[in-house]
């Protein structure tokens, strides 16, 4: 493992035409340096953390704007990281605990996108919520996330939440803005994401999917989410500190793509999948430090626990 210095984001305008204040970049330093912060590929949830955040700061700029520097250990595949015990976790998104809700990114924020998560949001009584994610050209990924779900009771949780008028409310509104997305020639990646209380901590489990079909959507809803349930109590041992598990459906079938531990390090990844990733991750540093400025990289012994 190895640390990174470098501006996350600043107050300058973006060229999506956002902006973000001085404030808010307070915010953040204040979260990073009191959580591990999960350090991602492009914001896609299909891939896994190769780093986390660990602190940040505010910096004047040169040109007299304010920067959020940020302090970052990179994940190395050789890397076997014992579980932190410093009492730092990696933060979940708060959903509402009786309904679901949808959160979206700036990918679906025109003006046709937004009446149809509108629509959406309506029928499922809950107000929507945008994250801001900054990359060169990140994928846009439609959440449909809630809390307090009961382990063993997932998909029927999910169902009593939806309604019967909801179910097909949810597919027809899916389709849609799918239809929308893929005119423009871009994906949309479904995220089913549901946050289970375990022994006073959470887990978040999602569902992913590209581009879901109605009888995507519905085979996830009514076949897939039974079988991760009765796959949860094995794959969550305390022992692990897993905060998050990352299931897959693709072709008819769903499978476990990584988990990720309180501490921000990925667990469980087939050996085709850690290939895959170390063309990502060197991709994804060389993408970084031509688009990051100001950082000072410096080589740090890992703390392993070999066996």
């Amino acid at each position: 493992m190895y640390k990174l210095r470098g501006i996350l984001t600043t107050t300058h305008v973006d060229r999506h035409g956002h902006q973000m204040t001085r404030e808010s970049l307070e915010g953040g330093a204040r979260q990073m340096s009191a959580r591990y912060i999960p350090f991602g590929v492009e914001h896609d949830p299909r891939i896994p953390p190769i780093g986390r955040v660990v602190g940040a700061q505010i910096k004047l700029l040169e040109d007299g704007e304010f920067g959020l520097e940020g302090e970052i250990e990179v994940f190395e595949p050789e890397d076997e990281l014992p579980l932190s015990e410093d009492g730092r976790d990696i933060p979940l998104r708060s959903y509402p605990e009786t309904r679901l809700q949808v959160v979206y990114d700036m990918a679906l924020e025109d003006a046709e996108s937004s009446v149809i998560i509108a629509d959406l949001s309506k029928s499922l009584g809950t107000d929507p919520s945008q994250e801001m994610k900054k990359a060169f050209e990140p994928i846009s990924v439609l959440v449909i996330g809630g809390a307090a779900f009961v382990l063993g009771q997932l998909a029927q949780g999910f169902f009593t939440r939806l309604g019967e008028d909801g179910y097909e409310v949810l597919k027809a509104k899916i389709r849609k803005l799918i239809e929308r997305r893929h005119s423009v020639g871009k994906d949309t990646l479904l995220d089913i994401a549901l946050v289970v209380p375990i022994d006073g901590y959470e887990v978040e489990v999602s569902v992913l999917c590209k581009n879901p079909s109605d009888a995507d959507v519905q085979d996830i809803v009514e076949r897939q989410l039974g079988r991760i349930d009765n796959a949860l109590p094995a794959l969550l041992d305390s022992r692990l500190g897993i905060r998050r598990l990352v299931f897959e459906y693709e072709e008819g079938d769903v499978h476990l793509r990584f988990a990720v531990r309180r501490d921000a390090v990925p667990l469980f990844r087939s050996s085709m999948m850690q290939r895959t990733e170390k063309v990502t991750y060197n991709i994804s540093l060389q993408r970084t430090r031509g688009r990051v400025t100001h950082f000072a990289k410096r080589k740090m012994r890992a703390t392993t626990a070999r066996r």
